[in-house]
């Protein structure tokens, strides 16, 4: 006999934050202006895109203070980022086990990176991004 296994998500673990980046710019606002409570001990998020997304990968910034921004970089110098970003489906794609460093800074915002040369790449129209905090 088979036993039937049903999975089920513990939405009480997890809270979104609707992010935009504007037309003809490559940042977005604060992840945490919406909802300060969805950075303490996250241990991961995903970032939902939409279905139209001009060819780009998606960096991390972080602020002390909200008006100075640095990149967000591994321990091995390497830039942490989403790579290979559908551009005509909605998705979700899930952040690097790095971001978890992130959790700690007080300010930090999504950046659409040029897939080759890595500088800011500004979004042909308004982008609405949904990020998703897991505990």
């Amino acid at each position: 006999m088979t036993q039937e296994v049903i999975i089920v998500s513990d939405q009480s673990a997890a809270g979104t934050v609707n992010v935009s980046i504007a037309n003809g710019a490559a940042v977005s606002g604060n992840l945490y202006a919406a909802e300060p409570e969805a950075r303490k001990g996250f241990r991961g998020f995903s970032v939902e895109i939409p279905a139209a997304w001009t060819a780009a990968n998606i960096g991390f910034e972080y602020s002390w203070d909200g008006n100075t921004w640095y990149k967000f970089y591994s321990s091995t110098k390497v830039r942490v980022m989403l790579t290979s970003v559908p551009t005509a489906e909605r998705c979700a794609m899930v952040a690097p086990v790095e971001v978890v460093g992130l959790s700690q800074y007080p300010y930090v915002r999504l950046v659409s990176l040029n897939t080759g040369t890595g500088a800011n790449e500004n979004q042909g129209a308004a982008r609405e991004l949904a990020v998703t905090f897991w505990r």
